[in-house]
């Protein structure tokens, strides 16, 4: 095992915490099987991590996905990884979920209006008879 090596192994290890994805200590393991230097330095630039490294697989996954599905071979995914970490300035995209807002010159429509103001009816207690429940109670008589 060569020093870049090494030192790359320990990076990745003080990485990993209690709180880490099984897919995570994937990439981890497979990144522990491999003997490619440059691999190895890209794990050692500042800023580069596995859970960047993460992120950047799926940013990719999304931009396959057809219908939110997708199937992704292992070397597809290792592959991805090895650019993430080749690569000196990856930006990942992360897809923003934007919740409208009603402008507020806007009357709100009468649907939500409805439920904003919808009080619960207060249920109507059934008696014994009604319900047909027999209690340990009855038994007793």
């Amino acid at each position: 095992m060569t020093a870049t090596k090494d030192k790359a192994l320990a990076k990745m290890l003080e990485e990993i915490t209690d709180k880490t994805t099984p897919q995570i200590h994937r990439i981890h393991n497979w990144i522990c099987y491999q003997e490619d230097e440059e691999l190895f330095n890209g794990i050692l630039k500042k800023g580069k991590t596995l859970n960047e490294a993460y992120e950047f697989i799926t940013s990719k996954a999304r931009e396959l996905a057809v219908n939110g599905s997708i199937f992704i071979e292992d070397d597809d995914v290792f592959s991805w990884v090895k650019e993430y970490y080749a690569s000196d300035k990856i930006v990942v995209d992360m897809p923003v979920k934007k919740i409208p807002t009603p402008k507020k010159s806007e009357p709100l429509p009468d649907e939500i209006l409805k439920v904003v103001n919808h009080k619960p009816k207060p249920t109507k207690k059934k008696s014994k008879e009604e319900s047909g429940q027999m209690t340990i109670f009855d038994f007793l008589d």
